[in-house]
């Protein structure tokens, strides 16, 4: 693994598999080797955001539903819940 890399694990014991996740944007799917990767955590679950999709979570939230936790829960910019 190279250093500066971070990966979630999760280990299921009763089937004792490991699995890996590599962070990636909820948009595009580009990882942190492509592109930078804004960490979010929203309803106990991490998600990532790129730099360039960053934008979206700001302006057109609404756009992030069914990709991201709580999304639904997320007024644009100059609007009220």
């Amino acid at each position: 693994m190279p250093l500066g890399v971070v990966y979630l694990a999760n280990f299921d014991f009763r089937r004792k598999i490991v699995t890996t996740i590599q962070p990636s944007c909820v948009v595009c799917g580009r990882t942190d080797a492509e592109v930078p990767l804004v960490a979010l955590r929203a309803q106990g679950k991490d998600a990532w955001i790129c730099s360039q999709h960053l934008p979206i979570l700001i302006h057109k939230p609404h756009m992030l539903v069914g990709k991201m936790p709580g999304a639904e829960n997320l007024a644009a910019e100059g609007t009220e819940h």
